[in-house]
Order: C-alpha cells, then structure tokens, then sequence
C-alpha cells in the first residue's frame, strides 16, 4: 500500500463480509484498491512536492499519461519518492537489586523507491471487453544510528546499521463479456511476486552492557491466482453470483544471526 500514489487510485472499494466476488480469503472482509481507468484528467499531469519533518525533505514527484480512443484507452503512472524522518528514544530502566540502565538511541530513515502502474483496455462488441494492469515498484532503505548505554560506572556505545531492499512485479488481467440484458461472465487473473531483504548490524565497543548482533533475512514469494465468475440479475432485486478460484503461493524465507553478549 505505501507503493500506491494518490494519482495511480480511481476508488477504493470496502466491504464488510465475505461475498461471491472476493474469493476464498475475504473472510473478515476486503479492501479493493482499483486503479485509473480511461481518461480522467489533462493528457498529461506533471505533479511535484514535498514535505519536511526534523530538518529532513521527503520529496516526491509523478507522471500520468492518458490516451484514450474508440476502441481502447490506457493510462500510465511513473512515481519516484524520497522518505526521511529523524527518530530519538530514551529508556530509563530501574531494577529490583537497584542498578540503573539509561539508553539514549538516535538515528534516521531514509528511503528511495519508484513504481510504475499502467492500466490497458480494449472494448470489443455486445459489452466485451480486455483488460491489463501492469505493476512495478522497488525501494531501498538505510537506517544508520548510534546507540548509548550506561549502567553503574559503566557506559558505551555501539554503532547501527540497517540495510533493505524490496520489490515487487505483478501482472493483472482480465476478460469480461455481458451475455444479456441480466447476466455478464467474468475472468480474471493474477501473476507476480515480491523480493525482500534487510540486513541490520550493531557493533558494539563493550558487549555484555551492549550486545554486538548482526541479522541478515530474506524473503521470496511467488504466486498465481485465476478466478471466473458469473453474475445474473434476478427478480426483486435480487443478484446471483457464482464463481470458482484457483490460487498457488510458494514463499521461501532465511533468517541469519549471529550475536555476542560479552562474558
């Protein structure tokens, strides 16, 4: 969601209990971000910003193009972003044998990505249509800090670091027909998957009062769903939806660590 810019959103659709439509994993609900279709604005929108927090930019700029024809229209959203944001703690920390330990840590975000979205679709006849939904994004992040520990006469400092990338590719579609006055068939699919890495390190000048640890995770996931439905609109206001799924995951993950606490 935090890949997803305001100018790549037509509406966002919420409901409540699971229906016929959303498929098997909507038990508690679904929230349905739907992309821009067709042409909604000027042929081209060129919109550039920026926000500031604790002396840190967050600068953020995209690019939207319409084309629209009698046969098809398509969109196309380019994003590039900047995420800063300073962050300050202090623990004071009082135990029953009456030893203190104060720790004061400081650092800042800071975050790259872009992502790109496009929306292509063509208009057949008696209500057919086709429909692809492209989308792209990736960002990179580093945390580094310093981190301050005392306890009794004791007091050092250790250096952190975190390191992660991510991104995701996935490829929607979908083909759609009305069949009557009352009835349309429908379906769709969805193809793609996201990388993840983050490494982090804290290196530590005395590690019984600061730990030095450094953590390495990795993640892969991988996934394919198809879908069909078909929809009829009966008497008295009443609709029939009828619908089958298929659905394949496959997610790897590594976690790496090591850790040293001293004597």
């Amino acid at each position: 969601v935090e890949s997803l810019t305001p100018e790549m959103i037509e509406r966002v659709e919420i409901y409540r209990a699971p229906t016929a439509e959303t498929g098997a994993q909507a038990i508690a609900g679904t929230i349905n971000i739907i992309t821009r279709e067709g042409r909604k604005g000027m042929p081209t929108e060129l919109k550039v910003g920026s926000s500031f927090q604790g002396g840190y930019a967050s600068p953020t700029a995209s690019l939207v193009k319409y084309h629209d024809a009698e046969k098809w229209n398509a969109n196309y959203t380019l994003s590039v972003n900047r995420y800063a944001v300073p962050d300050h703690s202090e623990t004071h920390l009082e135990r029953n044998d009456g030893t203190v330990r104060d720790r004061v840590s400081n650092s800042h975000y800071d975050r790259e990505g872009m992502n790109a979205t496009a929306r292509l679709q063509l208009k057949g006849s008696a209500g057919e249509s086709w429909t692809l939904m492209p989308f792209v994004a990736y960002s990179q992040g580093t945390t580094p800090g310093t981190l301050q520990a005392t306890e009794l006469n004791n007091a050092t400092t250790a250096s952190t670091q975190t390191n992660n990338h991510f991104m995701v590719a996935r490829l929607n579609g979908q083909w759609k027909r009305k069949l009557s006055s009352d009835s349309n068939m429908e379906w769709k699919f969805n193809v793609g998957g996201w990388d993840s890495h983050s490494k982090s390190t804290q290196n530590s000048l005395n590690p019984s009062l600061l730990p030095w640890t450094t953590e390495d995770s990795r993640t892969q996931d991988r996934s394919v769903n198809l879908g069909g439905k078909y929809a009829n609109v009966m008497g008295g206001g009443h609709q029939w939806v009828s619908g089958a799924e298929l659905e394949h995951v496959r997610r790897t993950q590594t976690i790496l660590g090591q850790y040293n606490f001293g004597n």
